[in-house]
């Protein structure tokens, strides 16, 4: 039997042919980097080696601020105060109990400020490390603006309205304040004194130093601020309202002596209501006895 033998691109077509053939090589060349890229390799390459060197070294440096004797707070001496007027240096110590012996680098700073900052007479407070072992503590004192009694207590107040215990020395020379409940929020309590401290301000415009015959102050109901003044004829209380302060003021010290000389006798006065608005009540010392003068 005869056989025929054909080769297999005899049955390939012409077009599938010449895709099977050996193609020429294509030459495939490689980009080169332009300088900048080659430097910004080189750069992270560097950084890269420099932090995986850092690790361990700063490690071993917070290790060393840590540990090392030399930054250790050995005594609560090392902690120097500043700016304790009444605060005294025990309350502020106190604080730093657990920390004797620790390092400056350990200590919760934040948490030591919030409780100095519990004291009353301290109104803010900053705390400063100092190397290599010492801490600096400055303190700024709340500023008392009036005695403020409560029963038979008397008590310092500041601006705000918080409550200060009168400190074993210094001397202070303020009117007492009266009418605030503890139950009141800090920002009545805060409004309260400041319509104390407005009163002031505009009595002293009107009479220098008139300010040192107020003697009291009546704050319980905030639309009628009540004020104990003395001079050499007595003590008068007068009714100011809540606002307007100068000018009735001003009206009670130009009228103040004609309102003595109308009573005749001992010209005894006990109270004046400054509060209408074209007319000026001023009481005597009996009951059911008042007299009046029209602005």
């Amino acid at each position: 039997m005869e056989r025929e033998v054909f080769e297999r691109e005899d049955f390939l077509t012409e077009e599938e042919s010449r895709y099977l053939r050996r193609q020429k090589p294509i030459e495939v060349r490689r980009r080169k980097l332009s300088r900048a890229a080659r430097r910004r390799y080189g750069l992270y390459l560097v950084l890269g080696m420099g932090i995986a060197a850092a690790g361990p070294l700063a490690y071993a440096a917070y290790r060393y601020f840590m540990d090392s004797p030399r930054y250790r707070l050995a005594t609560l001496d090392q902690i120097e105060l500043v700016g304790n007027r009444h605060v005294s240096r025990r309350q502020v110590l106190e604080k730093f109990a657990a920390d004797a012996g620790q390092s400056i680098f350990r200590m919760p700073l934040e948490q030591r400020r919030l409780g100095i900052e519990e004291i009353a007479w301290v109104e803010s407070a900053i705390i400063e490390r100092t190397l290599p072992n010492r801490l600096r503590v400055i303190l700024k004192e709340r500023q008392p603006v009036a005695f403020f009694r409560t029963g038979s207590e008397l008590s310092l107040m500041d601006g705000s309205g918080v409550v200060l215990e009168r400190p074993e020395r210094g001397e202070f020379h303020f009117p007492v304040l009266t009418g605030i409940p503890p139950h009141l929020s800090a920002e009545e309590r805060a409004r309260r004194v400041g319509l104390f401290r407005r009163f002031l301000e505009e009595t002293e415009l009107v009479v220098a130093g008139a300010g040192a015959q107020v003697s009291e102050v009546d704050l319980s109901d905030d639309s009628d601020v009540r004020v104990t003044l003395t001079d050499g004829d007595g003590a008068v209380v007068v009714h100011c309202g809540n606002e307007g302060f100068m000018e009735k003021m001003r009206i009670y010290a130009e009228h103040i002596g004609e309102w003595r000389s109308a009573r005749g006798g001992s010209g005894k006065i006990v109270s004046v209501d400054l509060r209408f608005e074209r007319q000026v009540i001023v009481h005597g010392p009996q009951k059911g006895q008042e007299g009046g003068k029209g602005r």
